[in-house]
């Protein structure tokens, strides 16, 4: 213990002699104290070392040494390779973050000294967590009780057990998408948390970079409080719903596309006051290109939604009658519906309307508007006053909107008021 004892103090003598950075290794993660910064360094008992406020055990450091490593206050680093995790932490800010790493999953857990009044009278500073780097085995899992920042700059992180990144602490968490970088979070279908990108606060989806959600068994991203979108090009892929904000979801700009599979597009579920009279449980869109695919509702909100601005906001909302060849459901919107068939097909369609006075055959466009995750939209007109409708499919060799040549056709489907989109199962 001794000849420890004595290292590690030749090892601070050498960082304060030369204004070198002195880099503590403990729990998984390096502490780094510039020696301007680091001050007195103290031993208790042979057993602690005291620097900059952290208490290191002594038998938990795996290594000490001195570089010129260039030091951002504030700030943890995090760069995933694989099946480990490098974690970097600012001296300045090392007494108030504990970190334990197991392979590449990370856990950071801010100090309850770190509170959002002390941030905002300028006694301490708000921590950025920055991200970095590619894992098919890994997580960040971050706790604490103050606001702070989490920066995603080039981040590849799959989890299959849980959620990429589940964030514990209920304040406001800034999660910020480097600008020209693409970032990628996925879950696996062994997961059993709420969705892909947890927050049990306020989550700011902020940055002008690229994030890619996926989630193979629940939602894409989900908060506790409020959920807030700008500028982000953003595109979540998931079972359920792919953003869930309990208290309120608003998106001011960016390019947003949402699938979700078996769930809404947007939903909130709670509709109360808060403590000081504000009502909650609202969508609000108020700009950016919004794109939606829903196997239920495209838009869910406990309250209300509001969608103004220059938003451009298109939904395709989706649902099947078990059994069919071709099934369907629809209602007007805009006054057409569309079509979604398989990418893979090479068929024509169209809709036969029953109304009071007769039938109306309708031919859809045969020019997909739009292609997406494996299929292809056609615009179809509706007719006004329809009690019912058939859809028609045809070949290559056939003539769209014929009554008898004609490859299959469903059988008699009722208009569903909640859908705008007629989808094709299968063909045969």
């Amino acid at each position: 213990m001794k000849k420890i004892s004595c290292t590690i103090a030749a090892m601070l003598t050498i960082a304060a002699a030369t204004a070198q950075t002195l880099n503590i290794t403990s729990g998984g993660a390096t502490y780094q104290f510039p020696a301007e910064q680091a001050g007195p360094m103290a031993f208790s008992g042979g057993t602690s070392l005291y620097v900059l406020g952290k208490t290191f055990t002594i038998g938990n450091i795996t290594s000490m040494f001195t570089d010129n490593s260039s030091v951002s206050d504030n700030e943890v680093k995090v760069t995933y390779n694989g099946t480990g995790a490098l974690v970097f932490v600012a001296g300045n800010i090392a007494q108030y973050v504990d970190v334990s790493v197991s392979g590449a999953h990370v856990t950071i857990t801010q100090s309850d000294a770190v509170t959002n009044d002390l941030i905002n009278d300028g006694t301490l500073s708000e921590i950025t967590y920055n991200l970095y780097g590619t894992s098919d085995d890994g997580s960040l899992t971050l706790g604490g009780s103050a606001k702070c920042t989490v920066t995603l700059n080039g981040l590849t992180l799959t989890n299959p057990n849980g959620a990429p990144i589940n964030i514990t602490n209920g304040k406001r968490i800034e999660l910020s998408v480097k600008k020209d970088t693409e970032n990628t979070l996925k879950d696996g279908s062994s997961s059993s948390d709420k969705a892909c990108l947890y927050c049990q606060g306020h989550l700011e989806l902020k940055g002008k970079g690229t994030l890619n959600v996926v989630s193979a068994f629940n939602n894409g991203v989900h908060t506790k409080d409020d959920l807030e979108i700008k500028n982000q090009t953003l595109t979540v892929t998931c079972t359920d719903n792919a953003l869930k904000g309990n208290d309120e979801v608003e998106i001011q700009s960016g390019t947003i596309t949402l699938t979700a599979t078996d769930g809404d597009g947007i939903k909130t579920s709670n509709n109360s006051l808060s403590s000081k009279g504000n009502q909650k449980g609202s969508v609000i869109i108020s700009g950016g290109t919004v794109t939606i695919y829903a196997a239920s509702d495209g838009i869910d909100a406990a309250y209300d939604v509001t969608v103004s601005g220059d938003t451009v906001l298109t939904v395709y909302t989706t649902s099947q009658y078990a059994g069919s060849r071709v099934s369907s459901i629809g209602t007007v919107i805009s006054g057409q519906y569309y079509i979604m068939a398989s990418s893979s097909y090479t068929y024509t369609y169209s809709v036969r309307y029953k109304t009071d006075s007769g039938y109306t055959m309708v031919n859809a466009d045969t020019t997909a508007s739009k292609t997406y995750s494996g299929y292809k939209y056609y615009a179809v007109d509706t007719v006004a006053g329809a009690t019912s409708f058939e859809v028609y499919v045809y070949s290559s060799s056939q003539t769209q909107g014929s009554l008898s040549d004609y490859y299959v056709k469903s059988s008699s489907k009722t208009p569903n008021t909640n859908y705008d989109t007629i989808k094709i199962t299968s063909v045969s």
